[in-house]
């Protein structure tokens, strides 16, 4: 057993991604984990989900709000583990529900306050904190059909007002089970511009400190080239703030996409003309009310 293990006490903190289908953020343990310096001087640890991934949720489930014994709670926070820490990053992206069951009997993630809160319960001892990105419904969808693997479009949307989807009630449904735990929040579409923000604030870091994989998710992005040249010009212009640092990359977005990333097939069967428009429209404005809810940071550009 790891020195202080079976020593739980509030100082362990427990950054734990929740997810959600198709919202961009699968790299996120993967970019965190490129900087190991700074996560031994943060006291943070950014464990391989095969150490912990399936045996979280299995138990979770079984025990369902009860806390796991105090081995089994070593065995979990622990695992792969050489040393105890401060700080556990757990990526654990189908807390709120999966792709096949995110609009079950019609409701956008009706059970989505249940596993994070069972998840949690699992370690009474230990402080929470939820991170999850958001994509827009209408986008999710077309890319779940699109996929083929998750069935029709019919069997997908089992029949939700979808001009109706707010991720406003799903985050309700998650603060009404988890009320003290911080939601840490972004969207799909910023990724690009806020990923280092958002890995800062899983380590619970707000230092400007200069990230690697800051720039992972523009790899799929841009072209090769382009990928290239926005490295070089960062490095020949250290410093940048962050409206400037912004431009820079929407400049190079402009420039260097890939051709394939530009344009998403939204044409859908059952889909009337004005549907996505409406969809987006209302996503858009149920940010701003997801901004303002207690208890919720939403990173953005």
């Amino acid at each position: 057993m790891i020195e202080g293990a079976g020593q739980m006490t509030n100082d362990v903190h427990v950054a734990l991604q929740i997810g959600s289908p198709m919202d961009g953020s699968d790299g996120l343990i993967w970019s965190l984990r490129k900087n190991a310096p700074l996560l031994d001087a943060r006291d943070c640890v950014v464990p391989r989900p095969k150490f912990y991934r399936r045996p979280l949720t299995r138990l979770a489930e079984t025990l369902r709000g009860n806390p796991a014994p105090v081995e089994a709670q070593d065995t979990l926070l622990y695992a792969g583990l050489e040393s105890n820490a401060g700080r556990i990053f757990f990526a654990s992206t189908e807390q709120i529900g999966s792709a096949d069951t995110a609009f079950d009997d019609g409701v956008f993630f009706g059970a989505a306050g249940d596993m994070p809160s069972w998840t949690r319960a699992l370690f009474p001892q230990a402080a929470f904190s939820f991170f999850m990105g958001l994509s827009n419904p209408a986008m999710m969808i077309a890319e779940l059909v699109h996929s083929g693997a998750y069935g029709t479009y019919e069997e997908i949307t089992d029949g939700a007002a979808l001009t109706s989807l707010k991720w406003s009630d799903v985050i309700a449904r998650i603060r009404a089970k988890n009320p003290d735990v911080p939601l840490i929040l972004w969207t799909k579409e910023e990724i690009p511009f806020v990923w280092p923000r958002i890995m800062r604030a899983v380590l619970g870091d707000g230092d400007a400190t200069e990230l690697e994989g800051a720039l992972d998710p523009l790899g799929a992005i841009l072209t090769p080239e382009g990928h290239t040249r926005l490295e070089t010009y960062l490095a020949d212009h250290p410093g940048l703030n962050e409206d400037a640092r912004i431009r820079v990359l929407e400049i190079f977005m402009e420039k260097f996409a890939r051709p394939d990333q530009i344009a998403v097939d939204i044409d859908l069967p059952g889909w009337k003309n004005g549907t996505y428009e409406a969809m987006t429209e209302t996503y858009e404005t149920d940010l701003e009310v997801i901004a303002a809810m207690e208890g919720v940071t939403l990173i953005s550009a």
